[in-house]
């Protein structure tokens, strides 16, 4: 009776959803089938075939390699040359190999490997050709891809998210200066109906973002440069606005109200009041476009008595005022002599005010991509025969969105220029993920970090383990954290406070000097999002450098209406901006309007403390703290922001304890061990690589979670397995 073979290695590729087998037929031709047929002569070296399994750090995931190159004779080797010849180092062809398996009640054959046969290592050495394999289903194609730019469309596409605009408040800041005149300089006379003035409010510029409801004037009309007040009005009891350009701001909208804040200063001198009860006072008029004017500040500079000589008597008037316009009111600002009919000079030497007021982006209706979505289409791009699933990304962060500055822009045809990478590092500088891919069902699946590392489950018990050792796992370990967003330089007045930069935190550890970086290349900031459409709306003939940036936002979870008619995307849902769920108790400006706050980088601190916690062991048990540094732009003090979320308060800019971020997913130490390998290692691995495997040395038990470990199934030696400490461990074993 013959005996199974250990292994039937074939040739196959792929055609929609079916396999095709490549074999030699009786005339020595290479042909294909869609019937499974392996090699009629196995490779040489397949005796020494190895198959490893290895997590990294930068994904967390187990991925398997194997070994190479082999050596294949007789009908592979013609089928190699055949597709060589025919395809060059496009040639496609993967080498699936099956294992006998006699550890199962009915003896077969079972899945052992498969990997794409690499043509451009193609060697051909007569007697045989050598090719190397590479790592087949999405992991290859990741390395080849992982760093190439696609365009993934935002405004065409069909699961685009519209969301409203309305974003931050801004502030706006009118500059307004006086002409200086020397005090020696002769002013005029003003008698009875000739007393009321303006100073010379020269406007300068704006500051920050205006919305276009403001329009800042002043009353810069003088005849000539000697000439101090340029109006005057008869009434000796009220004040009669004639004029429709002596105002210095106007509320131009027809439906908002506005408050403005007048800060500045005036002085003041008075000179030949021959008469007792004189008395200057400063004015600040509100007035529609054809109504008596309405005085809503009144200042007395001087009052009574007889004033004596030119520039004896100076005053410094402060101006600090809140005045209120509603749509198409305007603003006065001017002196007014009172008091009996008679002659008297002042003069106004020096005069300058800013005025500022508070005001939002037009509201604007803006495409978006859902997280899932996009990560899934650049899958797709990459390999589009796998799977994406992710409960993580398309249920729990749903409400996180991707935009381009284009899209902010409302530019047409506006796409999100990313790769792999960069997406995949900003969700997970977020959301703290890990990557798992089954090969088996080609699927990839992004999650939780700790799903990576389940101590609840113990999926392989090796017995009594040889050579044991124990070594630091160094590269988790960090001094430093940098945590956020990329830095964003905007020297406006607005952006201030801005909380989604990037934060500086030093660890607990003096003897590593290593960083970590969990800062997310997609932005964040509210402001520079709000800038971005403020300044370039519509402008679709002026390009920006921030167009193909790609910026975070959070949304609601339920569409707050449809976009109204004659607008892109008019009858579709629109999601606002999420603005609930906490209470800001300090530090910004505009808490009402601010958005993104969920994205700060403190609760992503806190969504990586498993992870960070992990990497510091045991400090969170000896009162490790991450001590903040530095924060670009904002103010560095613990109370610059404090806001509340349910029963938690967060200090944005505090120093925070380890014990107060969620326990640790592993220890930073490695366990090194030799054992033998389970016959079913496959299975069990392929089932689930994430769970603990127990090992016992010195009749002590150790558990870990798989780092490396290797399998050569024809010679079953002992092989070197390397796992990370699982905190199931009690680590007192490692004392006695």
């Amino acid at each position: 009776m013959a005996f199974p073979k250990d292994f039937k290695f074939y040739f196959r590729y792929l055609v929609g959803a079916t396999w095709h087998y490549y074999y030699v037929d009786n005339a020595g031709a290479v042909q294909n089938t869609t019937t499974k047929t392996e090699l009629t002569f196995a490779p040489q070296g397949w005796q020494d075939i190895q198959l490893n399994w290895e997590r990294g750090f930068t994904y967390h995931g187990v991925f398997q390699t194997f070994t190479t190159p082999l050596e294949f004779v007789k009908d592979g080797a013609k089928i190699l040359r055949y597709l060589y010849v025919n395809y060059g180092t496009e040639g496609a062809c993967q080498i699936y190999i099956e294992k006998f398996n006699n550890t199962v009640a009915v003896y077969d054959y079972e899945d052992y490997y498969f990997g794409d046969i690499d043509f451009s290592r193609f060697l051909d050495k007569k007697d045989f050709v050598q090719c190397e394999v590479m790592e087949g289903g999405f992991m290859a194609k990741l390395k080849a891809k992982e760093s190439t730019d696609f365009e993934i469309d935002v405004q065409d596409s069909v699961n685009r998210v519209w969301v409203n605009m309305e974003g931050v408040e801004l502030n706006a800041i009118f500059s307004f200066t006086g002409i200086e005149q020397p005090v020696d300089n002769a002013p005029p006379t003003y008698v009875a109906s000739t007393r009321e003035n303006f100073p010379t409010l020269l406007y300068a510029q704006t500051q920050g973002y205006s919305n276009g409801d403001h329009n800042p004037k002043g009353n810069d009309f003088i005849a000539a440069f000697s000439q101090m007040f340029s109006q005057t009005y008869p009434g000796a009891d009220r004040i009669t606005v004639n004029s429709s350009d002596k105002w210095v701001i106007h509320n131009v909208s027809d439906s908002i109200t506005y408050d403005y804040n007048i800060l500045g200063s005036v002085t003041i001198d008075q000179n030949n009041n021959a008469v007792a009860n004189r008395e200057c006072n400063f004015y600040v008029y509100v007035n529609g476009a054809a109504a008596p004017g309405t005085s809503v500040v009144k200042t007395t500079i001087a009052t009574g008595g007889t004033i004596p000589a030119l520039g004896s008597l100076s005053e410094v008037i402060l101006l600090d005022y809140t005045i209120t316009l509603a749509p198409n009111e305007q603003m006065w600002i001017f002196f007014r002599h009172t008091g009996a009919v008679g002659d008297v000079d002042y003069h106004i030497s020096k005069c300058s005010c800013s005025i500022t007021v508070v005001n939002k982006v037009k509201q604007a209706f803006v495409p978006s991509r859902r997280t899932f979505d996009v990560m899934n289409e650049l899958v797709g791009l990459i390999s589009p025969s796998t799977f994406l699933i992710s409960t993580l990304l398309q249920t729990t962060e749903a409400t996180k969105v991707l935009i381009s500055g284009d899209a902010l822009r409302g530019l047409e045809k506006s796409q999100l220029k990313i790769n792999f990478d960069n997406t995949y590092q900003s969700i997970n500088a977020l959301f703290n993920t890990t990557m798992q891919y089954v090969k088996s069902t080609d699927t990839l699946y992004i999650k939780d970090k700790a799903d990576s590392y389940d101590d609840a489950t113990q999926i392989l018990d090796l017995g009594t383990v040889n050579n044991f050792t124990v070594t630091p796992a160094t590269e988790l370990q960090f001094a430093k954290l940098k945590i956020g967003y990329p830095e964003y330089y905007n020297d406006d007045v607005n952006g201030k406070d801005e909380v989604n930069l990037q934060q500086q935190y030093q660890s607990p550890l003096i003897r590593i000097t290593s960083e970590k970086t969990l800062v997310s290349e997609f932005h964040g900031s509210m402001y520079e999002i709000t800038l971005e459409v403020a300044n370039l709306v519509g402008k679709v003939q002026a390009d920006n450098d921030n167009d193909n940036t790609v910026f975070w936002l959070h949304i609601e979870s339920a569409p707050a209406g449809t976009i109204p008619a004659g607008l892109p995307g008019a009858g579709e849902d629109y999601y606002n901006l999420e603005r609930s769920g906490y209470t800001v108790t300090s530090g910004l400006h505009s808490p009402s309007t601010a958005f993104n706050l969920f994205l700060s980088p403190k609760l992503m601190m806190y969504r990586h403390g498993n992870y960070l916690n992990s990497c510091l062991f045991p400090q969170e048990n000896l009162g490790g703290d991450l001590t903040f540094q530095t924060s670009n732009k904002t103010q560095n003090n613990e109370d610059y922001l404090i806001w509340v979320i349910g029963a938690d308060t967060y200090y944005e800019k505090r120093t925070e304890e380890l014990a107060d971020l969620a326990a640790s997913i592993l220890y930073p130490i490695i366990f090194e061990f030799d054992s033998m390998i389970p016959q079913n290692i496959l299975a069990l691995l392929d089932a689930n690589p994430y769970g603990k495997i127990k090992c016992t040395y010195n009749d002590l038990d150790y558990y870990g979670f798989l780092l490396s470990v290797s399998d050569q199934p024809f010679l079953h030696p002992k092989q070197k397995y390397k796992v990370i400490c699982a905190p199931s461990t009690n680590l007192n074993n490692l004392i006695n």
